[in-house]
């Protein structure tokens, strides 16, 4: 049974639209889920959610949210909204296991086959950070995170204002994050719980990529992990192991998205024909967004006309 992604964003934007065409090239079977996109006409495959009641728990939380962050508002708000709606989606759609992936990663692998080798656990993460980019195997833990989450505005407000503010004067920059709230809701079980697994960990010589811009042991140059193209595939050097490591996918976080369409013109082994391809590709899709939304605006200004 294929496994469906989900992904997770505000609006619209064309990077997005190349972690979707990866997406379904890597995963032509898995159903394919955008949780508050806002592009008019929708992406071919995939399926737009938009419903009222999936953004209802992060609207409750919205109300007892305190900014303790250097970053933006409405950014910290939304890395913390964004698993409400993805727990009230496996929730009213009844899906009991997702692959939930960010915006800005490209996905190299068909993610139902290496679902295997880690269904015995229930959430996945990449090394400290959040259950994003990774295996949801228990919708009920992900509601326990999302619980987490709430309580730790609710109840525990003042030992999170303390830790921001001992954060700030120490210059360390950031501030309480939903990948904070993660690794203190990760600390109430053993380091070795079976329930979670970390993806960046290296299992047959695969593993995922955390963040292009983060070390993690790899080889870096102009402050981001060296990747070299074997059949089309991403690879790392392990500094460690010596050996090059198979990258399932590669998180083009923060300045690296504009990176993202040079990788999709890589990951053929014929370049020239692989990027024609995916240039052709997001051309189409282009065009027929373009069309779709032509064909609405006529169709609204003939009714309000007639």
């Amino acid at each position: 049974m294929s496994i469906p992604i989900v992904f997770i964003h505000q609006g619209w934007g064309p990077y997005l639209e190349y972690a979707l065409l990866q997406a379904r090239r890597s995963n032509p079977d898995s159903p394919i889920f955008v949780i508050g996109g806002q592009k008019a006409g929708g992406f071919d495959g995939v399926t737009l959610v938009n419903d009222d009641e999936i953004f209802q728990g992060a609207a409750h939380f919205a109300r007892v949210y305190r900014h303790l962050s250097a970053h933006a508002r409405h950014f910290e708000l939304f890395c913390f909204q964004r698993w409400f709606m993805l727990s009230s989606f496996l929730q009213i759609s009844g899906i009991s296991r997702c692959f939930a992936i960010d915006s800005d990663v490209l996905l190299f692998t068909d993610i139902s086959r290496d679902a295997e080798r880690f269904s015995e656990c229930d959430l996945t993460h990449l090394a400290q950070t959040g259950p994003l980019n990774g295996f949801i195997n228990s919708p009920a833990l992900l509601a326990a995170f999302c619980d987490h989450i709430t309580k730790s505005y609710s109840d525990n407000l003042e030992k999170w204002t303390a830790w921001f503010a001992d954060s700030q004067a120490q210059g360390l920059g950031g501030g309480v994050s939903d990948m904070t709230i993660f690794h203190d809701f990760r600390q109430q079980f053993p380091v070795d719980s079976p329930l979670f697994a970390d993806l960046t960990a290296i299992r047959d010589g695969i593993a995922y990529d955390h963040s292009i811009h983060c070390a993690d042991g790899y080889q870096m140059k102009f402050r981001r992990k060296v990747i070299r193209w074997e059949g089309g595939l991403p690879h790392a050097f392990h500094l460690e192991t010596r050996r090059w490591i198979r990258f399932y996918s590669i998180h083009f976080q923060g300045p690296s998205k504009p990176l993202m369409r040079g990788a999709l013109n890589l990951n053929r082994q014929q370049r020239l024909q692989g990027a024609l391809q995916i240039e052709r590709d997001y051309f189409l899709a282009r065009v027929r967004n373009r069309l779709r939304r032509w064909r609405q605006q006529f169709s609204a200004k003939t009714r309000t006309n007639g």
